[in-house]
């Protein structure tokens, strides 16, 4: 009998297990994205935006505008992956990026290295003060 009793203990952890694995993975997660902590790709201000869909589109990131030959620049992707966070630290959406805001992005992926160079944003953070968001009075 205790050969028996163990098996059918066995068998009922073996069917159980893809239950637990389906839960886990299902689970809400309250943890919210943070901002990078490495240096951003590029700062600057975004000079002009191009929407590609409703939560999605492409940025152009120049350090110096008035300096149309000189300086970092970058033609930024933001997909529906990209995390955008705005001044008060909040998450944002594309509608949120807007032409003279001042940006910090950090790429995910490969960039092209072209001028401006090209890339995909895993995260922005919005500073329209052109002052580090990390160095803001908290409230």
């Amino acid at each position: 009998m205790p050969i028996r009793f163990a098996r059918t203990r066995q068998w009922a952890a073996i069917a159980l297990l893809p239950l637990a694995v389906i839960s886990l993975a299902c689970s809400d997660s309250d943890e919210k994205p943070t901002e990078p902590t490495t240096p951003a790709g590029i700062t600057g201000r975004i000079t002009s935006t191009f929407p590609t869909g409703p939560y999605r589109g492409v940025i152009r990131v120049e350090f110096d505008p008035d300096n149309p030959n000189e300086g970092p620049k970058a033609l930024v992707n933001v997909t529906t992956a990209t995390t955008i966070f705005t001044v008060d630290g909040d998450e944002g959406e594309f509608r949120n990026l807007a032409n003279g805001i001042w940006v910090r992005v950090w790429f995910d992926g490969p960039v092209m290295e072209s001028y401006p160079v090209q890339g995909t944003a895993g995260t922005i953070v919005i500073d329209s003060l052109g002052s580090s968001v990390m160095n803001r009075v908290p409230k």
